[in-house]
């Protein structure tokens, strides 16, 4: 009775070990390589959902920041024009736990 060789190609059993080279893949079913595909899309999405909720804040600060007080209590999202001397001027005034 023949056992049954699970996909290795026993013609190349000459040295007496199975390698990756002599491992006959077998063809995946069209169902499953739309699962799997389907999951892939699936959890891109989610990694990619669930980086915009960390990175938008991140980026609506760092523009907040660069905004006149004026401009930071509008609806625009943009800058116009980028004060970069909001940092300058925040480190100055800043005591930093000194006391007085």
């Amino acid at each position: 009775m023949r056992r049954p060789t699970g996909g290795i190609d026993r013609s190349l059993a000459g040295i007496g070990t199975v390698t990756a080279l002599n491992v006959i893949p077998r063809p995946v079913p069209p169902e499953e390589q739309r699962r799997r595909f389907l999951r892939s899309v699936a959890t891109h999405s989610m990694l990619i959902v669930t980086s915009l909720m960390f990175l938008l804040p991140m980026v609506f600060v760092l523009t907040t920041s660069v905004m006149t007080d004026q401009q930071s209590l509008t609806r625009r999202i943009w800058p116009d024009p980028f004060v970069w001397s909001n940092f300058l001027t925040s480190s100055r005034g800043s005591t930093c736990g000194a006391t007085r």
